[in-house]
């Protein structure tokens, strides 16, 4: 009887695990598209959250100062696999637009060296990018942004946000972010006037 009750209860402690590490993007990392007005009617009627985020090694950044552009709000943190996998390919996107999109990379990591230690990770292979002026690098250490503002669950989580600043597209989990589709779809926002 001993035997069966520790079998379930590993079972269970074990699959709690698992759940975990899926919600958290460690495993079945593969990203999917929510988009607002297939997903829930009234997502895609808000506007972004007038939010200012500390720029990572001092000063701010104000969402509102992006209006009339079209912007990445990408959620990452250093100890999450999947943020590091996709950070290259959004990179590389920045690059293609040169420019014309910009991208908030907004680091949910506690302490300022983890931070550090991601973008180092990039700044070899990765210099001209990771010096692009539309690239701008956020800390929420305390998630009161992340979680209570953008009710980010899981890592890495992006939105974007059209010229209007209306959250137009959510994607959760790693995507083709350099792909031929995604580079179409930042055409068409770009090309919407504002």
């Amino acid at each position: 009887m001993n035997k069966v009750l520790m079998t379930i209860g590993m079972a269970l402690f074990l699959g709690t695990i698992a759940f975990g590490l899926r919600q958290m993007g460690f495993i079945g990392g593969e990203g999917y598209y929510t988009e607002p007005k297939t997903a829930n009617p009234d997502w895609n009627a808000h506007d972004t959250p007038n939010v200012v985020f500390d720029r990572y090694q001092g000063g701010k950044i104000a969402l509102a100062d992006f209006k009339g552009k079209v912007v990445l709000v990408n959620f990452w943190a250093s100890w999450c696999g999947p943020c590091s996998e996709e950070f290259p390919a959004m990179l590389r996107l920045l690059d293609h637009f040169e420019g014309q999109l910009q991208m908030v990379a907004v680091s949910n990591d506690s302490e300022e060296d983890q931070v550090e230690k991601f973008l180092k990770t990039f700044r070899k292979d990765y210099k001209e990018q990771m010096e692009l002026p539309s690239l701008h690098i956020g800390w929420d250490p305390t998630l009161k942004i992340t979680q209570e503002q953008f009710n980010v669950l899981r890592l890495p989580e992006t939105f974007i946000l059209n010229k209007e600043m209306k959250m137009v597209r959510k994607v959760i989990g790693v995507t083709e972010w350099d792909g031929e589709e995604m580079k179409k779809y930042i055409d068409s926002l770009l090309s919407q006037a504002s």
